[in-house]
């Protein structure tokens, strides 16, 4: 997960537990180094960390006037709020495990979380129960933070692709972020965007691919995207 800020500043959730604060140093409009970076991890309402299935942490959604985030969590397809102090304490106070993610993949189950204009939360695994070539999506209602009676549907990606994360590009449409890797071909990386009408529960949907990172540019295991605006 990835969350950046119009000031540069940013935080990056590890699949460990740990959050990574940082600021991003700019030159001539493009990012050129870090400063100020510090890590935390997460913590239970105890104090304790948790073990790896507990801190398989993947979707990151920061309410930075609560000073709150809601995190997901991968292998036990949970997603927990978190209280931050200062950046530098995470605390959850509230977690839950709704039924209709128990059935996704624990090594490839959720991994995007978007909060949509109109409220509602969305969910996305790595891939669909039965299927590794989808992904399946879930829609919770506005308030709904349990997802007790969610809406569901199928998200398609390049061929040979798993979403890893999304965000919004707007207020219209939806920003997914994939990830190609194996062996013979490395990693690669394509950007595509989805319209947040086309949403619906029973929808098949695939994205319109607008960009595809591979070498030789610079592309790495990419699993976080954030968006922000610059300028008028």
């Amino acid at each position: 997960g990835l969350h950046v800020r119009a000031d540069g500043s940013a935080l990056a959730l590890s699949d460990q537990g740990d959050v990574f604060a940082f600021r991003i140093i700019e030159r001539d409009g493009r990012p050129t180094a870090v400063d100020r970076a510090h890590m935390s991890a997460l913590r239970d309402s105890d104090g304790h960390t948790g073990n790896k299935k507990e801190r398989d942490s993947e979707a990151l959604l920061v309410d930075d006037r609560a000073a709150t985030a809601r995190i997901a969590f991968e292998g036990s397809n949970s997603i927990a709020r978190y209280a931050i102090a200062g950046e530098r304490a995470w605390t959850a106070v509230a977690s839950a495990r709704p039924a209709a993610m128990q059935a996704w993949p624990a090594n490839a189950g959720a991994e995007s979380m978007v909060a949509l204009p109109d409220g509602r939360l969305l969910l996305l695994s790595e891939e669909a129960p039965g299927d590794e070539r989808v992904g399946a999506g879930l829609l919770f209602a506005a308030g709904d933070d349990r997802g007790e009676r969610p809406q569901r549907f199928t998200y398609v990606p390049p061929e040979g692709f798993r979403a890893t994360d999304a965000t919004l590009l707007d207020e219209r449409h939806l920003l997914i972020l994939n990830r190609h890797f194996t062996p013979l071909t490395g990693v690669m990386a394509a950007l595509t965007v989805v319209a947040v009408d086309d949403l619906v529960d029973g929808a098949r949907i695939t994205g319109r691919e607008i960009a595809r990172l591979k070498p030789p540019l610079s592309v790495d295991n990419m699993e976080g995207i954030s968006v922000t605006r610059d300028g008028a």
